[in-house]
């Protein structure tokens, strides 16, 4: 894989984030208003590979809570 060192250098445009985000918004994700408002407070100093791991952390992570599941009787020795 080829190296991308710019994104360590690449601060992130907060005025950016917060038009995309309303551009989200308008395809149906759920940012609030006070979602926009935090935006550029959210990326401030970062860059654009600190806005990359954290993408890649979020993968396969789903927004909703998981559903509580009972643990068997069985699976934890009980008669």
């Amino acid at each position: 894989m080829p190296n991308y060192p710019w994104l360590a250098e690449a601060q992130i445009d907060a005025n950016d984030v917060r038009e995309r985000m309303r551009a989200l918004r308008m395809l149906g994700d759920p940012y609030s208003e006070e979602d926009l408002a935090d935006a550029p407070d959210a990326v401030r100093d970062k860059t654009e590979l600190d806005a990359l791991v954290a993408y890649l952390q979020g993968l396969g992570v789903s927004a909703a809570p998981a559903a509580a599941t009972p643990v068997a009787s069985a699976a934890v020795g009980s008669p």
